[in-house]
């Protein structure tokens, strides 16, 4: 299909988008967060958002079944924002799409809001297939690498699980389902550009402002363009899920939950009424209002795992300290999968690691090599008393 052909649609979806802006203006002023109403993108079908800008969805073989991904269009290419998996199901809708819609015009280049696997698994097929280049922000191509040095990985994960008090059997299994993602990304070969914070992206019409953010990963890159009032959120912020916030393997005592509320303060001073065009689930408006859900939910945890430290409570039992999977069943009282108790682990962690650097609970190591969490005030005066403190 050329370029030619695409007008049609893109004036039809033009007066849709401002008139849902103007139809949704009082609820947007409310604080409510509301569905913007665009058809949800067929397999290899492309969308117009606004003009000359498109959403794409491909399939994902997860519970989190789909990744949206957009592409913004130039006289002369396409810009392609994320990537999704590089497996055959996706290989046969790029074969569709690039008949459809790339073939006059190809894509001149790929940015990686994050490294993750569904964003970022075929980035090295598809900057290949049209010679394009990669954007994407420093930290997470160093991400990127990790992931794919899988024996590191796997060993990373397996101290990870273990210090968490996870049986030796299970987090060695553990350890190798989590490094085997590593498998699922294609090689890079493709010339790389360094996106920072601030920078700006001249992508035909407009001027898309790079937001980078930390706590979900390294540095998430969102984009932001005024003249539209669009955001281009990836996983920084979705309508209805929340994102993974875990303390990573490979920086075992950092505190990514301090990184990511940081995050979501910055975010605000975007204005409230904007388009949010994010990785999974619909299109939406209410910003603000989302944003203040996400600090909502995780202060809530916080403040279960308080409670339980100051009760000193778990199941029945009067304990001075705990370990990371006792915690976890404060959060996450239901059974889990084998791959949500790695999430919860590292998801709990980071909220035990915010409490400690707020000097809230200390964090030891016992002779077992096990992490243990203790209420500050009533950890031990005599440092000699206690085993090595780890953060």
């Amino acid at each position: 299909m050329t370029s030619d052909t695409l007008s049609s649609p893109e004036n039809k979806e033009r007066n849709m988008t401002e008139n849902a802006m103007q139809e949704r203006s009082a609820e947007i002023a409310e604080g409510q967060i509301t569905t913007a109403h665009f058809k949800v993108p067929l397999p290899g079908e492309l969308i117009c958002i606004a003009p000359g800008i498109f959403w794409l969805r491909m399939p994902l073989p997860f519970k989190l079944d789909h990744i949206n991904l957009y592409l913004l269009k130039e006289e002369d290419g396409w810009t392609l924002i994320d990537c999704g998996l590089a497996n055959d199901e996706s290989q046969t809708l790029w074969q569709t799409l690039e008949q459809e819609y790339f073939a006059d015009l190809p894509v001149k280049r790929i940015i990686a809001t994050h490294a993750h696997v569904d964003h970022m698994s075929a980035g090295g097929q598809l900057c290949q297939r049209w010679n394009a280049p990669l954007y994407i922000t420093e930290g997470e191509l160093k991400h990127l690498n990790l992931q794919t040095d899988t024996q590191t990985l796997q060993s990373s994960y397996l101290a990870m699980l273990t210090a968490s008090n996870i049986p030796e059997k299970e987090a060695n299994s553990l350890s190798q389902m989590g490094s085997q993602l590593g498998h699922m990304f294609s090689e890079l070969t493709a010339p790389i550009f360094f996106m920072q914070d601030g920078d700006h992206l001249t992508i035909g019409d407009y001027s898309w402002q790079v937001i980078v953010a930390e706590g979900h990963c390294i540095a998430h890159a969102s984009l932001y363009c005024q003249q539209a009032g669009i955001l281009i959120s990836g996983d920084q912020v979705l309508p209805g899920i929340s994102s993974n916030v875990s303390v990573r393997s490979d920086d075992p005592e950092g505190n990514p939950l301090q990184h990511w509320l940081n995050s979501l303060q910055r975010l605000k001073s975007l204005p409230a009424d904007i388009l949010i065009l994010p990785a999974h689930e619909m299109p939406f408006y209410g910003l603000h209002e989302r944003l203040n859900q996400l600090e909502k939910d995780h202060h809530k945890s916080l403040q279960q795992l308080r409670t339980a430290l100051d009760h000193q409570a778990l199941n029945g039992e009067q304990n001075q300290d705990y370990s990371v999977l006792d915690l976890v069943k404060v959060l996450y009282p239901r059974a889990l999968s084998p791959f949500e108790t790695v999430l919860a682990c590292g998801e709990c962690l980071a909220h035990l690691h915010y409490l400690r650097d707020d000097g809230f609970l200390e964090k030891t190591t016992d002779t077992s090599g096990i992490w243990r969490f203790t209420r500050a005030s009533l950890a031990s005066v005599n440092p000699s008393d206690k085993n090595t403190v780890t953060g």
